[in-house]
């Protein structure tokens, strides 16, 4: 289980903040990152092939639209959550019943919520 603290994370994160990096300079090295974890859990090393992870996120995601991208992502959460053996609503009222109560945060407290999460989850977020 990773340390997810306050201080572990902003001293962890000292050379990646928005002080230091710009919006792009972020994403990319969130790409590397992810790219080196998949490649370490026995997935597809892109590291030396940029081009073909271009080529296939494009084949993924050709099409789609920002609502399109933001619903994948949801759908990526669920399906994690359901691998790792939760129970999840599919039914549409019954899964807005389940969640009326975090629809009352702001989205910024949501947000540090999905970064407190993921950070116990072991994994990144797309925030």
């Amino acid at each position: 289980m990773p340390t997810c603290t306050r201080d572990t994370l902003i001293s962890g994160a000292a050379c990646l903040n928005g002080k230091v990096l710009s919006a792009q300079e972020r994403l990319a090295r969130r790409v590397w990152f992810d790219l080196q974890q998949l490649a370490a859990v026995g997935g597809t090393d892109y590291s030396a092939d940029l081009a073909t992870l271009n080529t296939d996120a494009d084949t993924l995601t050709c099409g789609m639209s920002l609502d399109d991208l933001s619903s994948a992502e949801m759908t990526i959460a669920y399906n994690n959550a359901v691998a790792a053996g939760a129970t999840i609503e599919t039914d549409k009222d019954a899964l807005a019943d389940d969640v009326k109560c975090l629809q009352q945060y702001p989205p910024h407290v949501l947000k540090r919520m999905i970064l407190m999460l993921y950070c116990k989850l072991g994994y990144g977020t797309g925030l």
